[in-house]
């Protein structure tokens, strides 16, 4: 099994395009602890 992941560059991109579209929550909070986890926390994060 091969295991893929996002660039930071895709994750942050998909973070704030999911918020934009109002995907659900709990996708929304599953990229954002990745971005945690990563230390890429947007500096808006703590308006969403």
């Amino acid at each position: 099994m091969s295991i893929k992941f996002l660039s930071d560059t895709t994750l942050l991109e998909s973070y704030r395009k999911a918020i934009e579209l109002g995907l659900d929550d709990d996708f929304v909070n599953l990229l954002k602890e990745e971005l945690a986890r990563r230390n890429l926390l947007p500096n808006d994060h703590l308006s969403n």
